[in-house]
């Protein structure tokens, strides 16, 4: 097995899946609620939304989302192996835009092929904000990956 299929099985097994999908989740959620500003009100108001359509919205959005996330993310990490490791939530943040833009075409592409009207409204009113607040959430992206691993 190669080096980016045994972490893509690594990350993708259970019980692993569950604590990185549990991680995720909780990420994206204290993300959000440290956010202020406008920001932070659209934020949290597109965040209502999808929990007004589905409680459960973010874990099941993350649960769905996660496969396609981490085949986005594996060619970065295989870099930064490559290129002789450390710590991977730091090399994300150094390499922000690329990976903000590989992650982001991956809800992309999920919403556009949603048939839920709800769902591509909240990620219409959040999509302004996703490259930014992506490239702000590597580090702790690149924290989880590297715990997860084992």
């Amino acid at each position: 097995m190669s080096r980016v299929t045994d972490l893509r099985y690594k990350l993708l097994s259970q019980p692993t899946r569950e604590h990185l999908v549990s991680g995720c989740v909780e990420l994206v959620e204290s993300h959000i609620r440290q956010r202020r500003g406008w920001k932070g009100t659209a934020m949290r108001a597109g965040l209502a939304l999808l929990r007004s359509i589905r409680t459960d919205a973010v874990r099941l959005g993350v649960e769905r989302l996660l496969p396609d996330f981490v085949d986005a993310l594996l060619p970065f990490h295989d870099a930064f192996q490559r290129q002789g490791g450390g710590d991977f939530g730091a090399w994300l943040r150094t390499h922000d835009a690329a990976v903000a833009d590989a992650l982001i075409r991956v809800a992309d592409q999920r919403v556009a092929s949603s048939g839920n009207a709800g769902v591509k409204s909240a990620y219409g009113a959040l999509r302004r904000f996703a490259h930014d607040e992506v490239g702000t959430s590597l580090p702790e992206v690149g924290r989880l990956i590297e715990q997860h691993a084992g």
